[in-house]
């Protein structure tokens, strides 16, 4: 993980990028499928599966963008008591 940080800028965009030209692929072949009285092979599997790295594609910038919210659920994961808003410096010297 700590080396594709660095690449962020280069992955998220690629990651958006892709989700759109999946689901501009999916609704031709659709179109096409309906125009053609065939039936589109996968059809839900693939729906569920771009709305899922859709999910992770959003909630990827929201955690990179938001870098207090993230340090916030983090603690909470780890130590299991409710997230407070802004940082406790008192144990700090």
């Amino acid at each position: 993980m700590a080396t594709t940080m660095q690449y962020r800028w280069l992955l998220v965009p690629a990651g958006i990028i892709g989700i759109i030209t999946g689901f501009a692929l999916y609704v031709r072949e659709r179109r096409r499928c309906d125009a053609l009285a065939c039936r589109m092979a996968g059809s839900r599997i693939i729906f569920v599966l771009l709305i899922v790295a859709s999910l992770v594609v959003a909630t990827t910038i929201v955690l990179d963008r938001f870098p207090e919210f993230t340090s916030d659920l983090l603690a909470y994961a780890m130590r299991g008591d409710a997230p407070r808003s802004g940082h406790d410096m008192r144990g700090m010297r």
